[in-house]
């Protein structure tokens, strides 16, 4: 069974009023469960007594207690926001998958965020951010990690120029292959394979 804490006193429900909110309009529900409900009501009981007995710094204790349940209730709330971002994430998680096999198989394509989000059927920008959130890397960073660890294993083979390995993940200006490579193993494509292979 519900039960909700209250004051049936209206001397002190003022009080609570203007300590609490002032002037402010929106109302805010919360519901507390289990331990939290019990440690709210033992505060809410505190502040009764403290309002009644009027004891020397009774409203001190009082912003004390009104203190721990705000600290309470946004606690309660960021766990809530956790949660439900952590199910979003569930939601979106299969569909991400879904990009990233399509990019792991066109990756030597020009392959762009408009045309990926489509398999999703998320826009370019929300698409863009789960992908972040989900991968750990952009959009633009992912098939460039993906090129440039298939670009060191074509490496390997001495006979494949660098030209060539660019071409051959869709890196078209070696410049730029070579931009990415160095960005992300730091050291140039001609460096790296002298040194390993």
């Amino acid at each position: 069974m519900e039960s909700f804490i209250y004051s049936n006193s209206e001397s002190m429900n003022r009080y609570l009023k203007q300590s609490l909110i002032g002037n402010y309009k929106e109302k805010a529900f919360y519901r507390l469960n289990g331990n939290l409900k019990k440690e709210a009501e033992s505060l809410f009981e505190r502040m009764l007594l403290e309002f009644n007995h009027k004891k020397p710094c009774f409203e001190l204790v009082i912003k004390s207690c009104i203190f721990q349940i705000f600290s309470m209730l946004s606690r309660e709330s960021d766990k809530k926001e956790d949660e439900r971002k952590s199910k979003l994430m569930e939601f979106h998680r299969a569909n991400i998958m879904k990009a990233v096999d399509y990019i792991d198989i066109n990756y030597r394509k020009k392959i762009t965020l408009a045309e990926v989000s489509k398999i999703t059927m998320m826009s370019s920008t929300y698409f863009a951010e789960i992908f972040k959130e989900i991968t750990g890397r952009t959009f633009t960073e992912y098939i460039n990690y993906l090129r440039i660890q298939n670009a060191i294993e074509l490496m390997k083979d001495r006979r494949i120029s660098l030209k060539e390995i660019a071409e051959n993940i869709g890196l078209k200006d070696p410049a730029y292959f070579s931009r990415v490579f160095k960005k992300q193993m730091g050291v140039s494509p001609e460096k790296y394979r002298n040194m390993f292979f």
